[in-house]
């Protein structure tokens, strides 16, 4: 009984020292590998940045170029009398896509 119950002693106390050693250097050093892959995260970050940067510029050309701007002939309006059930709120498509 004796030769198990060391053995599951040994085996957490061994665990837990690698499990220290794990921690102490998460992004790895000479020796080891790194724990947390650090390249991957980058990687997605960057891809991130450059997307935002694409559509920021996107956007920019369309504020330069006016193209964002609503004209009254984009919205679709009607009047009361056509819509029994409108109120002042509803006198314009809401669902009317920006060019």
């Amino acid at each position: 009984l004796v030769p198990p119950a060391m053995l599951l002693v040994a085996w957490a106390l061994y665990s837990t020292e690698e499990l220290a050693q794990l921690m102490e250097a998460p992004f790895g050093n000479a020796l080891q590998p790194e724990t947390v892959p650090m390249d991957m995260y980058c990687a997605h970050i960057v891809t991130e940045l450059q997307q935002q940067a694409f559509v920021q510029r996107a956007l920019n050309r369309r504020v330069a170029d006016r193209s964002w701007v609503v004209k009254p002939e984009d919205l679709v309006a009607y009047s009361a009398s056509e819509d029994p059930a409108a109120t002042p709120d509803d006198t314009v498509d809401t669902d009317t896509a920006i060019s």
